[in-house]
């Protein structure tokens, strides 16, 4: 089975000692976790022409990830500034898009996509001129920390899954976030809390606390949970599962450098 993540890519560039680089971004770092998980990955998203680029496309081949769908742009590839606090927390210093704030999937990307068993989307500048092409093939979006009521009204009816980044709400709070999504015509919405765990809703609410570990680099992990939930769906699995699947990512992302383990 085929599945797309479609968005952003950056080159993670880590302040202090040690001062580390590895692939990165939203989008990309589902893509790994998708093929991580068993399933044919491919990445859509456009990098520049530097060397930067090549590090990216290396990380993403090193995960197993197609990348014969990435454009190049006469634009620097994007760069986050990371820093880790004592607790493994990251923070990002300075986030520049680069070559992925000016990419937009073309027709026959789209045509691609319409193939696809599921598509991931993320940090796309115009996210429903995609979605709204794509109405046989179920998509998820990562809203992130932005559940702006009008952007999840618009994209909500077309949604599989919503995904938000609850870290920092309490349980209520994370409940209405998801509760709108869905009230808004999203199948399910899933809403990661760090380290209070995840909660998936549509009729009901399903919770599963974060596991224990001990805790490297949090980067990553949110992108860790959304594609082990993302394949568990496509493979079949009840929503509790697919949830304690992304829980088991989540925790294994935070116990290395980086959004994945290069193999």
């Amino acid at each position: 089975m085929i599945v797309a993540s479609v968005g952003d890519n950056c080159v993670d560039h880590y302040l202090g000692a040690p001062a580390l680089e590895f692939a990165g971004g939203n989008a990309l770092n589902v893509a790994a976790g998708l093929s991580a998980a068993g399933l044919k990955s491919y990445y859509l998203g456009a990098v520049g022409e530097d060397a930067n680029a090549e590090l990216i496309l290396h990380g993403a081949r090193g995960a197993h990830v197609a990348t014969d769908r990435v454009r190049r742009l006469p634009e620097p590839t994007g760069v986050t500034e990371v820093r880790l606090r004592s607790d493994g927390d990251r923070e990002f210093v300075e986030e520049r898009y680069g070559a992925s704030a000016g990419y937009r999937p073309d027709a026959d990307d789209i045509a691609f996509l319409r193939t696809c068993r599921w598509v991931h989307c993320v940090n796309l500048a115009d996210p429903e001129a995609l979605i709204s092409q794509l109405d046989d093939v179920p998509v998820s979006f990562d809203f992130g920390m932005d559940g702006g009521v009008e952007l999840v009204e618009r994209l909500a009816p077309r949604l599989e899954i919503a995904f938000f980044s609850g870290a920092g709400l309490d349980r209520g709070r994370a409940v209405a976030l998801g509760e709108r999504a869905v009230a808004a015509g999203a199948a399910l919405a899933v809403v990661t809390r760090g380290r209070s765990g995840s909660m998936a809703l549509n009729s009901a609410i399903v919770e599963v606390p974060a596991q224990p570990v001990e805790v490297i680099d949090t980067l990553g992990a949110g992108d860790a949970l959304i594609a082990a939930v993302i394949a568990a769906r496509v493979q079949g699995q009840e929503i509790e599962q697919a949830l304690a699947a992304g829980t088991a990512a989540a925790a294994q992302a935070c116990r290395h450098y980086g959004a994945w383990e290069y193999t």
